[in-house]
């Protein structure tokens, strides 16, 4: 018998369709019955057999949840032009979303908030937030502290960094990084999955829980503001350019962190 009706060609699609189906854990019999495919037409696609049209590359990259920002690798592995390009944030087709955040960071004022990028570095930040960034860093609400483009995963790990003022500090940040890994590592994002896990390592493998609502407490000069925060994202865009994009809100705790908020947006005028 032939040794040949077993052979496995190694091609860049059949790669990309095994390390996406294997990084979401499912056998080519799982993969089949979501896509409404034959489990013999995904083993040649996987084998290299068969090559895949334009249209099974989209079904295969849906089922199988690929994110935006890393369908154009799985579309030009079979051979084909990107679905869509990356238009980036300033392009104009985007400006509603530009305008989103805008209206979202404004209207949380006098409390803090920011955008954030999928890599989880500062886009924007409201006056509440430079506000508190002045204090936490300088002591001083009215300090000009430049946040943009300040990696904020960095910022938080950094033991002589943000770290440092937090209350409950290394269990906030240790929560966030694993819930962090854990996403690069569904997108197959090699290198931040490592970046992550750098930071990672320099905390303990594991922390006590956090409670079901975790209050940030950030202290400084023998000031506290507590805060609970929200996380918001636009829903599942087409465009890479907004995948990951989120905007941190920040909401004081209790009636001592409402006070200090408004008397400081008070003087600022």
């Amino acid at each position: 018998m032939s040794s040949m009706s077993t052979q496995t060609l190694s091609t860049p699609f059949a790669d990309e369709l095994r390390a996406w189906r294997k990084a979401r854990r499912l056998s080519q019999l799982d993969l089949s019955l979501s896509a409404g495919v034959s489990q013999r037409h995904i083993s040649f696609l996987e084998s290299g057999k068969s090559a895949p049209s334009r249209e099974m590359v989209a079904l295969l990259a849906s089922t199988l949840q690929i994110p935006s920002s890393r369908r154009d690798a799985f579309f030009m592995a079979a051979g084909y032009a990107p679905a869509r390009r990356a238009k980036g944030i300033d392009d104009p087709l985007l400006a509603p979303a530009r305008e989103a955040i805008e209206f979202i960071l404004e209207r949380n004022e006098p409390y803090p908030s920011m955008a954030l990028s999928r890599d989880w570095r500062i886009m924007a930040a409201n006056s509440a937030m430079q506000r508190l960034s002045g204090w936490l860093i300088a002591g001083d609400p009215k300090a000009d502290i430049p946040l943009t483009d300040l990696d904020y995963m960095d910022m938080l790990s950094d033991p002589e960094g943000l770290r440092a003022l937090i209350v409950q500090g290394e269990e906030i940040t240790i929560a966030l990084l694993d819930t962090m890994i854990a996403e690069a590592a569904a997108a197959r994002e090699v290198e931040r999955v490592q970046h992550l896990r750098k930071l990672r390592a320099r905390f303990p493998a594991y922390a006590p829980a956090l409670g079901p609502l975790p209050v940030l407490e950030l202290a400084r000069d023998g000031w506290s503001l507590k805060f609970v925060t929200i996380l918001t994202s636009f829903a599942p865009p087409s465009d890479p350019s907004l995948e990951g994009v989120k905007v941190e809100l920040f909401f004081p705790a209790d009636a001592g962190t409402r006070t200090i908020l408004e008397a400081w947006a008070r003087k600022a005028g």
